[in-house]
């Protein structure tokens, strides 16, 4: 736990230190200090998030899937809103029913990978 603690202040102190000096060409650390969670009840430091730069790209892919399900689901709602053939409208229902299932598993999977 020491060592989270330790991890965690240092690491906000140079972000800060970054921000007031206008540094933005050097990248965050891994993990993120704010991603360093510590349960001082129980004596627990864990991390929730990416930890390495694979983890990063794995992250960033279904961030712009999700990104891009919504897309989605925007355009199928803009359609349903001027379609008025019911066959049509009732795929585009179909359509948005499976965009919403696939956003609420990639919100699953995002969170449970910290995001």
């Amino acid at each position: 736990m020491q060592t989270a603690i330790a991890y965690k202040v240092e690491w906000d102190e140079e972000l800060q230190r970054r921000k007031e000096l206008g540094i933005t060409h050097l990248p965050d650390p891994l993990p993120h200090p704010d991603q360093v969670r510590i349960d001082f009840k129980t004596g627990e430091a864990r991390i929730q998030g990416p930890m390495t730069k694979e983890d990063v790209a794995e992250l960033e892919k279904w961030q712009q899937q999700r990104a891009m399900w919504q897309e989605e689901l925007d355009e199928i709602n803009k359609d349903l809103e001027t379609e008025e053939d019911e066959g049509i409208r009732e795929l585009l229902l179909d359509e948005k029913a499976h965009a919403k299932k696939i956003l609420a598993l990639l919100d699953r999977l995002l969170e449970a990978i910290g995001y």
